[in-house]
């Protein structure tokens, strides 16, 4: 499957909140892995299914802070312990 202009969008926010030595390597990661998961799913509308997908998987941001570790709040947890 070859990956639309929706999953390109979803990468290219990802990856623009990696550091630069990373971005090639993941965003080739999470394509393939967009495209897996759309294949498994053997929808009768792709585009539906690919839809599903990226919904699933999350804002963009939040996806990209798991790979470099950064808070996504300024002040958070870490300074007000309950």
């Amino acid at each position: 499957m070859s990956t639309s202009t929706l999953t390109e969008r979803y990468v290219e926010e990802v990856v623009r909140r990696l550091p630069a030595d990373q971005r090639d390597d993941i965003g080739e990661e999470l394509r393939a892995t967009i495209a897996d998961t759309v294949e498994a799913r053997a929808a009768a509308d792709p585009r539906s299914a690919e839809r599903e997908v990226l919904t699933e998987m999350g804002d963009p941001v939040r996806y990209a802070a798991r790979y470099t570790g950064r808070p996504l709040a300024l002040i958070g947890p870490n300074h007000y312990p309950v």
